[in-house]
Parts: structure tokens; sequence; C-alpha cells
């Protein structure tokens, strides 16, 4: 916090969800400067301005001014100035899945994440990188837990669970409105997917993998019907059915709870099953 913050004179910043203040905006535009690399050459600051008129701004690549100029960067300036908040956080997701288009000091996007997430930190922002993607989430360990069970799935040659849980992420900061619905369905049938490998059931549900799991491994009763009540769901023809899905609204906060506890039981359903002998890849 800043002085006066501590000192009550000026107001803390809220997290930025639904809107970008100045500063915030200024501060992304900035990074973009430093990701394109301002100072590089002529010819990698052309390339990367024509990337950027073709396939994002959907601009006519022969009206790009040329060579590092005021006018090639009035130009930039005046399309980002242009941009809803939330077209700014498209682009950003854009230069980051296009860092070996766009910058040439920065050749792989996990440089500019961890630079991006910096950035909405100290900005504020109630956005942050997971896996790639732009999400509502601020937390560390609920970051973590996500990304842990992303690449546990991955490791384990869960297609479906990843599919799903990177889903749930891009659903819960879809912009510029949330499908937070389809987000919890989306987290809820990443351990759905996970359960039906481990079971080797299809129809068997989380039950089914949990008594199998139970059979060759240690797993306390009381922890399985917790996980059971908590997650109780049944699958039908119908497709998933959840009680928090029977709600009439279905918020952030029931979203991101989902998506963050779907992780974490994924994280603790694969390295048991993988240990157990359970799991093996497709």
């Amino acid at each position: 916090m800043k002085f006066s913050e501590r000192l009550g004179i000026t107001s803390v910043i809220p997290l930025q969800i639904d809107s970008m203040n100045e500063a915030l905006r200024v501060s992304i535009w900035n990074l973009l400067l430093t990701i394109i690399n301002i100072e590089g050459s002529d010819g990698a600051w052309q390339y990367s301005l024509k990337h950027l008129a073709e396939y994002f701004f959907k601009f006519p690549t022969d009206g790009v001014p040329k060579g590092i100029s005021l006018r090639g960067k009035e130009w930039l300036r005046n399309r980002y100035q242009a941009l809803q908040w939330y077209e700014v956080y498209n682009l950003l997701e854009f230069i980051t899945q296009n860092a070996k288009f766009i910058s040439d000091t920065y050749d792989t996007s996990s440089k500019i994440l961890k630079l991006a997430n910096d950035v909405l930190a100290r900005e504020r922002s109630g956005y942050r990188f997971i896996n790639g993607q732009l999400a509502p989430i601020t937390n560390e360990i609920e970051m973590k837990s996500i990304e842990d069970a992303v690449a546990a799935a991955k490791r384990a040659g869960l297609g479906g669970v990843v599919e799903h849980l990177q889903t749930s992420v891009q659903l819960l900061g879809k912009r510029p409105e949330a499908d937070y619905r389809n987000s919890t369905k989306e987290a809820i049938s990443a351990v759905e997917s996970a359960a039906k490998r481990i079971s080797g059931v299809e129809s068997g549900g989380l039950d089914a993998a949990l008594k199998k799991l139970g059979s060759v491994s240690e797993l306390h009763p009381a922890l399985k019907d917790g996980f059971l009540k908590l997650y109780g769901y049944s699958s039908d023809e119908d497709g998933i059915r959840h009680a928090i899905l029977e709600e009439a609204k279905v918020g952030f906060d029931e979203a991101k709870f989902m998506l963050v506890s779907c992780s974490a039981f994924v994280n603790f359903l694969i390295p048991k099953a993988e240990s157990a002998g359970l799991l093996k890849k497709a």
C-alpha cells in the first residue's frame, strides 16, 4: 500500500473486474511496447505492426506506416486507445499467444505471462493469466491449484480433463460477460472425466471411481463420503446434474469455488490413482 493509502488519505483502488482505469490501461500499453520491442530494428517493428493489423485489428496491411516512425507508433496507439476495456485484454491475450510473431525479445509466451501478471497485480486488475488465459482469479494458491490440475491431467494423458478445466477457465473469464453456469458445468465435468478413467466404467461416476480407488489405496470412509456430498452429481442420458446448476442464478462466487475445488479434487484423484496403478495413458 502507498503511504497515503496506509494513512487513509486516499482510498485503495478496488480490483477492476468490469472496467479499467487509466493507470491500468497505460501500464498495459507500456508492457505491449516492451514486448513488441520499440527499441528494436525497423524490420522487426514493421513485422509486428503488420501481424497486429492483419490478425487482430483486421486492418489493411498496406495502410500500416512503415518503419519505427512517429506515424507508426501513433497508428498503434490510436487503435489501442479506441479499444473497450475488455478488448484491451483481448489484445494482451493475443500478443501472449502470438509472441513468436510479434516480439523479437520474448520468443516464448511464458516470459510474457510473468511480466503481464506482475503488471496486472501492480495495477489492481481483477484478472491473471492461468495456463495462457485471462481469468478473474487473483489468489496465488487458487491459480496454482488450477495450473497443477491441468499439468497433472496432461501428464496422465487425460485430455478430456484438460479440455474441461481449460474451458471452465475460459468461460469464467469470458469478456464482457462471463458464463458462470457453463464454467461450473465444465469444472464438474473435469472431475467426472477423471472419475470415469479411474473406474474404467463409462457410467460409473465418482462413486464407482472412489470405490475402486479405495479398494487398492488407503481412502478414509469419512473423506470419501465428504467428497461424494460436496461433489454430489449423477450422470444420465441428459448429462451432468449438480445442485449448484439447479439454482436459478449461478454467480461468480459459485463458479470460482467449483473451478478451484474441482481442480483441487483432480489434484487429489490423479496422483492417488497413478500410485495405485489405476491410470495408464490412453
